[in-house]
Formats: C-alpha cells, structure tokens, sequence
C-alpha cells in the first residue's frame, strides 16, 4: 500500500444496498486514477504514503483541522463516546484548505466521514474606498462581528449558497450532512462551532467561537480562569473584573497567539476532568457514533467467551 499509487488497488466495501445480505461492492481505484483532477490525485497519494495508508481500513475517517483537534480526539472520545472505540478511525490532520480535496476519494470509497474544521471568522470585504478600508479585508474577528464571513475553505466549498457567519450558525445540524447526486443525506458530516450558553459572573449570552481553542474557552470560562489553570493558556489577568463582553474580547486576542500544541497537552496532562469538550464536537461524534453503531442486536453473532458458540 506504501509502495503503489491508487491504481493496482481494490477496495471491497460492504453493499448497503443488498439490505440484510452481507455483499460486497469492489471499487477499482484505477477508474478514479483516471478521472480525479492530476493535481488533487498527486496530493491525495502523497499525503497517504507519508502520513495514513490505514484509511482504506478504517470504519470511518475523521478529519481535523489542525495538531490540537488530532491530540484531543482520542481523550475526548475516551471521555465522552466509549463507545467509538470499538471502531477503527482514522484520524487525518488535513487544515481548513484541504480537508475538500479528499471528497472525492472518500465518495468513492463510500466511507464514513467526520470533517472537524473552523469557523474562521474574518470582517467582509468593503471595497477599495481607503486604504484602511482595504487593510480590514479578511482580517480575523469574532464570530459576533457584524456581517462577519468565513475563511475557511473547506466551508466556501460544502456551503457555497451560505455567505456570512450568521448562515453558518443558523444551519439545522441534519443540513450539515453533505448530501449525495440523489439529494439524499451522504457519508460525509461538516462540524464546525456552534452558538452556546456562556456565563460569566452575573451574565449570560448564547456565543461562539471562531476557533477550537476560543469555542473551548467559551465552553468553560470559569473552569480556565481559575489560577490553577494557568498552564492551559487561556486564563486572563484580573479577569474577575471584567464583564463578559470584555473576557470573551481577551480570550478572542489570547488565543490568536497562543501555543495550541501546548494547550492540547496541558489539557491531556490535567487531572481535574470537569472541563466540558466543545459541543460542535460532541454533536459530529455523536453522529458518527450513530452511523457507525446503529442501536439494537448486533447483525454479526458473537462468540461466547465461555462456549465459543455464537450466541
């Protein structure tokens, strides 16, 4: 698998549409050798030689947007989803701008799949009147910003008809499940920050970040500024004086130039577990979970430890 490109493989991937038979659908990879764009088909094989020969063995793939996502998945599965690792993921450390090119192939091989990405909040553009004007355009801001629109690219690319921050937050959860040429609900499941309750003090509004590490902070604010925590990275001085506009403004300028490898494993080494993973996450999670583990009787019989017949 290491050694050959995409053509001499045969991928053999269960029949959904043989209902309770067990059959098996052959994908010749060499047929999407030829039709995949040069370039996307040069960067897909690159990227699985050096990095995850194990997605064609995978129950499902999960791809996040950066080093914390990948470093916080299995704690956060462990914690949250037991039930998760009973499958295999494979976990792919992709980045906003190219978890799209992987579509494709992942169509093909008609895999499960979670994409983990950001927000990424930046002010719209607003013409060429001045030069300040100019200097603003796609420059980071917070996910409350008026009219505020997204950078990432792999969100311009599943939500093409969705064009400001706002659109993004307000979509149903069942639309963020990319849909197929029959317009019905695919293998791929976009997840990105949602709007949750935050508290502070005496006040409270609904919030999101445009990040992970802020949609954490937001998440958790009392949590993350207790001086114990101050390993983590998010915590702000005297922030027991602030209002909840002003922590929320701090933690937006905080994490903009945090050390996010840090954070993950600050987070990872922390024995104080009370600390509640974003819920964007949890949701996509829990749609995997649910792709992969449907409820009721296993439809393969398991072995008794103590007889070894099938029960």
């Amino acid at each position: 698998m290491y050694e050959r490109s995409f053509q001499p493989i045969r991928y053999f991937c269960r029949d959904k549409g043989a209902g309770s038979l067990h059959c098996s659908d052959v994908k010749n990879l060499s047929l999407f050798y030829r039709k995949e764009e040069e370039a996307t088909r040069d960067f897909l094989q690159q990227y699985l030689k050096l990095t995850h020969c194990d997605l064609f063995f995978a129950d499902a793939a999960v791809l996040v947007e950066g080093n914390v996502e990948r470093l916080l998945l299995p704690l956060i599965i462990e914690r949250n989803m037991p039930d998760l690792q009973k499958c295999h993921l494979t976990i792919l450390e992709v980045g906003g701008a190219f978890a799209h090119k992987f579509e494709e192939l992942l169509d093909f091989l008609e895999i499960t799949t979670l994409v983990i990405t950001d927000l990424d909040s930046v002010k719209p553009p607003q013409g060429r009147n001045t030069e300040k004007e100019d200097d603003e355009k796609g420059k980071a801001c917070r996910t409350t910003e008026p009219a505020a629109v997204t950078s990432n690219e792999a969100l311009k690319h599943w939500f093409p008809k969705l064009t400001s921050i706002n659109e993004l937050l307000d979509l149903p959860d069942d639309e963020k499940v990319i849909k197929d040429v029959d317009n019905r609900d695919g293998n791929i499941r976009i997840a990105y920050q949602t709007r949750r309750p935050a508290s502070w003090r005496d006040e409270e509004a609904e919030l999101a970040g445009r990040t992970l590490e802020e949609a954490f902070a937001l998440e958790n604010l009392v949590w993350t500024q207790e001086q114990s925590r101050k390993t983590i990275g998010l915590s702000i001085p005297a922030s027991g004086r602030l209002t909840l506009k002003e922590l929320h403004d701090a933690i937006f300028t905080r994490v903009r130039n945090l050390d996010k490898t840090r954070f993950a494993l600050g987070l990872i080494a922390e024995r104080d577990n009370t600390w509640n993973p974003p819920q964007y996450i949890l949701d996509g999670l829990g749609w995997l979970r649910d792709r992969l583990l449907p409820p009721g009787p296993s439809a393969m019989p398991v072995p008794s430890p103590e007889t070894g017949v099938d029960e």
